[in-house]
């Protein structure tokens, strides 16, 4: 008997799995690796051949688990890539599972960055510099980030910009009108629209300020802050002013609304 062979003594049947048993060693192979081969009992591979059978083995139980990967939701191909590198396989195992699903039609960079494009401008509304960033995380190489961000036209921008706007306008009534613009601003460039435009849509806006009750609010919770401080009344005044104009008021509001409390 050549000890370089591995002869196979039994193949079982467990689940959609088989259970082979060899001279050498117990391992488990899928049926496709099964048939491919013929590993059946009594059958003489030779170390490399049955090497080979092992890597087979390896790559299609692999190829199963990177589908149900995908299942859940689609992903670019360096994601597929990196899950499959945690899986701790071989490089070649890796590259051959990757041209498989391309071939498959289940990995395609192109359609994944601009199904990105899609949902996230025109249903989570979020502007280009966020769009660019996520493809660029998703491993998207840089002439097709271009290429996708192209397709958001500044009249798109404005368009989202306006439906954000219109969203968020009147939550933020309760507040100075200068203190709104900043707030809507801050979040139109988080949510990554330039800048530029974000400024020229917010400025043009006739806002509605009806922040008195919240000012009066703010002042009282001041003057008990400073009432223990033995200030005089001009150093008061001072430092409530500079605070609720930190706040977004306007000076006229906060000296006519100061002019109703006494202190």
């Amino acid at each position: 008997m050549n000890d370089n062979n591995i002869t196979i003594l039994n193949v079982t049947k467990k689940n959609k799995k088989f259970i082979v048993e060899t001279t050498k060693d117990t391992i488990e192979l899928d049926e496709d690796t099964i048939i491919q081969y013929g590993v059946f009992k009594d059958k003489v591979f030779t170390t490399e051949e049955f090497e080979q059978i092992i890597l087979k083995g390896l790559e299609n139980k692999s190829l199963l688990k990177a589908l149900n990967y995908i299942s859940y939701q689609v992903r670019s191909e360096k994601e597929v890539i990196d899950y499959l590198k945690n899986n701790q396989l071989p490089s070649q195992i890796i590259e051959s599972i990757i041209q498989k699903l391309k071939q498959l039609g289940y990995l395609n960079d192109e359609r994944f960055a601009y199904d990105i494009f899609e949902y996230e401008s025109k249903v989570k509304l979020h502007g280009p510099f966020y769009i660019e960033n996520k493809l660029y995380k998703k491993g998207i190489n840089k002439d097709l980030v271009n290429a996708v961000i192209q397709s958001y036209t500044i009249d798109l921008q404005i368009e989202n910009i306006q439906l954000i706007i219109n969203k968020e306008i009147n939550k933020l009534l309760k507040y100075p009108v200068r203190k709104q613009k900043q707030l809507l601003c801050n979040k139109l460039i988080q949510r990554g629209y330039e800048s530029s435009i974000v400024f020229e849509q917010v400025n043009h806006l006739n806002l509605v300020d009806e922040s008195d009750e919240s000012l009066q609010k703010d002042l009282r919770k001041l003057l008990k802050k400073y009432e223990q401080k033995n200030l005089s009344t001009q150093e008061l005044k001072s430092k409530i002013i500079a605070n609720l104009l930190n706040k977004g008021y306007e000076y006229a509001n906060i000296i006519e609304t100061f002019a109703k409390f006494e202190y």
